[in-house]
């Protein structure tokens, strides 16, 4: 699984697992660098804020291979190391979660605070029976509040706006109000035990207006919303996974 958060404007960054818990400090850490795949290519030619590849064989350092290096903290309960990943012929591996520990991990901070565009996105796949997936998540402090934007799934929920009460649902959840997207109109069911390429973009509108986020499935767009409630994010650690 691998996470890519694309953020003030032209930044992207790459994440892939994480969970509430303290702030990461900022030093860096050593970690490998990614193996020179097309697929890290891609990603680190966007200037990723954060890429969590998530093909680590052991903890507790969960590592950053952007060029900020900015390291985090695996959660010790609920997962899997070196499951096998999305991409063919990719010898990386992934991080599986059994969906009761809270998560997987918490990576250093997103640099992102305020109103600003940013995207979210990543490789998912579903294999139990969890209904809520909370993959991605900026703006929660360590406190557990402030303003957030996470990357989210649902299966048989009703969603606050969009396309509420699908099978099979994507969404930029906002602590308790949800921009989601029916994935079915793009042929997709997140809960097919496939991988997937998901995605959450937002844009801030002018002054006093709320913006609005765009959903994507596999490379297929699922059309724009405004967004829930205005989004103002609180500087926070990225948390993966919950």
């Amino acid at each position: 699984m691998r996470w890519r958060l694309v953020g003030w404007v032209t930044l992207a960054v790459v994440v892939g697992g994480a969970l509430f818990g303290a702030l990461v400090a900022s030093a860096s850490v050593s970690c490998p660098a990614p193996n020179g795949d097309a697929y890290s290519a891609g990603v680190l030619a966007d200037s990723p804020l954060a890429y969590y590849r998530l093909d680590e064989s052991a903890g507790p350092t969960l590592c950053d291979s952007s060029s900020a290096h900015v390291a985090g903290s695996y959660e010790s309960n609920g997962i899997t190391f070196g499951v096998p990943g999305a991409l063919h012929g990719d010898s990386d591996t992934a991080i599986g979660s059994d969906g009761s520990g809270g998560g997987i991990g918490t990576g250093g901070a997103s640099g992102i605070s305020g109103s600003h565009s940013f995207t979210l996105e990543g490789w998912f796949r579903n294999t139990g029976t969890v209904q809520n997936q909370a993959l991605v998540d900026i703006g929660q402090n360590s406190a557990g509040s402030g303003a957030e934007a996470g990357l989210a799934t649902w299966r048989d929920l009703t969603c606050t706006e969009g396309a509420s009460g699908a099978s099979s649902e994507l969404g930029l959840d906002e602590q308790g109000v949800s921009n989601c997207w029916d994935t079915s109109v793009a042929g997709v069911n997140l809960w097919d035990g496939q991988w997937h390429y998901l995605a959450v973009t937002y844009a801030p509108g002018a002054v006093g207006s709320v913006g609005q986020v765009t959903g994507y499935v596999d490379g297929q767009s699922l059309g724009s919303q405004p967004v829930a409630t205005p989004l103002n994010l609180a500087a926070s650690s990225i948390r993966l996974g919950y």
